[in-house]
């Protein structure tokens, strides 16, 4: 740890007065920095929230969280370099947050609604995968992976084609919405027009107890922690492409028969 805070304090001479007392306050703090959050930082010394970020980029890091990172690893090995590479830090963060993903996502999930999913898909005599945006590829993921299984599946993405269809599929089809926040206005209203023609709709949501949960009948949650930067959706669409899997999976094992493999 004195290492570590040697290589910051090196750094005091590159910031302001302002971003030395940031500086100042967070050696101070090392060993709670894990309970302390940008936002109680900003609180107790009376600064904004990019000061902070401000002040842990200019001594070396991406920003606070990245600072934060670095601090609970030195605490929690004691030799923990303080060089290593940013590129070996990124990755860490990234590996723990999607087995954190993962492990949510098995947590939460409901074999009932799997099954009752499978069943949905071996009765449908079509298939309309509706996804807009960063979803949509898990939608054309669930499209491909349904016409290997000699499915009738598309993934279509002009809207007023997707209107057009969510008006004139029936009972005897099945549409799959998927959506991260499950608030979109676009899959909302087709979700009502789904509905309104008796059409089986499945819903893959991200998000709990949203207005496309309440609207259909049958939603699988695959939680996801929502990630924009700035405006630019970057959430991960794993946990949807691991419960695409597992309904695919399920429904494999129900309905494939081995001469059904063998086809392929």
């Amino acid at each position: 740890m004195k290492n570590f805070k040697n290589q910051l304090v090196k750094r005091s001479g590159e910031l302001s007065e302002l971003e030395n007392k940031i500086l100042e306050f967070l050696l101070d703090n090392l060993q709670v920095i894990n309970d302390l959050s940008i936002e109680d930082i900003a609180q107790e010394l009376y600064v904004s929230t990019a000061s902070i970020s401000r002040t842990t980029k200019k001594l070396g890091f991406e920003g606070y969280r990245e600072f934060k990172f670095f601090v609970n690893q030195t605490i929690e090995t004691n030799d923990y370099m303080f060089d290593i590479k940013r590129k070996e830090a990124n990755e860490l963060l990234y590996k723990k947050h999607l087995h954190e993903e993962i492990e949510n996502v098995f947590k939460h999930i409901d074999r009932e609604r799997i099954i009752t999913a499978a069943n949905m898909i071996h009765q449908a005599n079509s298939i309309e995968i509706i996804s807009m945006g960063a979803s949509t590829s898990a939608g054309n993921d669930l499209s491909y992976k349904l016409l290997t299984l000699n499915k009738k599946a598309a993934a279509r993405i002009d809207w007023d084609e997707l209107e057009i269809i969510s008006k004139n599929l029936n009972p005897n089809d099945l549409a799959i919405l998927i959506s991260l926040s499950g608030e979109t206005k676009g899959i909302l209203n087709y979700a009502k027009n789904l509905v309104s023609n008796r059409t089986p709709v499945l819903s893959i949501v991200g998000t709990k107890n949203s207005t496309l949960e309440k609207i259909t009948k049958n939603t699988i949650i695959a939680v996801s922690k929502p990630n924009y930067i700035g405006k630019i959706d970057m959430s991960s669409r794993v946990p949807m492409l691991i419960i695409i899997d597992y309904i695919l999976d399920i429904y494999s094992k129900l309905y494939l028969t081995e001469s059904s493999h063998n086809k392929m």
